[in-house]
């Protein structure tokens, strides 16, 4: 019989310690004699068998195996050949995205950006279909909510976040672009060995200060928005604006602490 459990640090996004005892009939030896006797390969999580990180020990018939192995998002153990990676299910995706959006960092980093730059920071799941907003309250840009209230402006913004995260997180690499309505985002990809496990999200800002003639701009790609024009100039001149130059170190600023949180 195998038991296992799994002791969860206070960093638990990455490598929770999981403690294996497996207690099986053998050959009765010395107590406290290593033992020999042939097992049944386990993995866990990684390309190493079980049997060649373990200690076993025979008391009175029975040999005792005891292993402490670092893991990767792995609560359970599982049968899994040397040659084939592990690929986390859809459960562990959905742990592994609470556990960083809940992480007390992700809050206190949110919040410390918002303070110095103005800036609103999110953490969505890689195919967007969750988002976590790291300063609760936080409204965001004017005009992208006021783009988001419509089905039609709803709808072309999750499509160019999915395509943009998806292009982020197929490289490794943060994104800075222009949105289909003229903001400048930023996607940082939140990679654990080479998986893309979550994105974060900030900008929606834009690239100079509001203006007549950036609103004429804006007004005209948005011709589309059933929105009345004195409503999104109001929205317009209460919009955030950050230098492209400025908005790249604070993508650099991201993507370290994008590191950082799944350490």
């Amino acid at each position: 019989k195998i038991w296992a459990t799994t002791c969860q640090t206070q960093k638990t996004v990455r490598r929770p310690i999981v403690f294996m005892f497996m207690l099986s009939r053998s050959p009765v030896r010395r107590p406290g004699t290593l033992s020999q006797a042939p097992h049944t390969d386990a993995y866990v999580g990684n390309d190493t068998p079980m049997r060649d990180r373990m200690l076993r020990f025979s008391f009175d018939g029975f040999y005792i195996s005891f292993d402490m192995a670092t893991l990767y998002g792995m609560t359970s153990i599982r049968k899994q050949p040397p040659d084939s990676p592990h690929r986390a299910t859809a459960k562990e995706d959905s742990v592994r995205f609470r556990q960083l959006s809940e992480s007390p960092e992700f809050a206190e980093f949110a919040h410390v950006l918002k303070q110095l730059t103005g800036l609103s920071m999110a953490l969505n799941t890689p195919d967007v279909e969750a988002t976590c907003i790291g300063v609760p309250g936080d409204t965001g840009n004017p005009v992208c909510r006021l783009i988001r209230s419509t089905a039609d402006g709803a709808r072309r913004c999750e499509a160019c976040d999915r395509r943009q995260h998806a292009l982020a997180g197929g490289k490794g690499e943060p994104r800075l672009y222009v949105c289909h309505a003229g903001f400048y985002d930023i996607a940082v990809p939140i990679m654990i060995q080479g998986e893309h496990v979550a994105t974060i999200s900030s900008g929606q800002v834009l690239p100079k200060q509001p203006s007549d003639t950036g609103f004429a701009q804006l007004h005209h790609r948005l011709r589309w928005l059933d929105i009345s024009e004195s409503r999104l100039r109001h929205a317009y001149d209460k919009a955030p604006w950050m230098p492209r130059k400025r908005l790249a170190h604070v993508s650099r600023l991201l993507e370290i602490f994008a590191r950082h949180l799944c350490d």
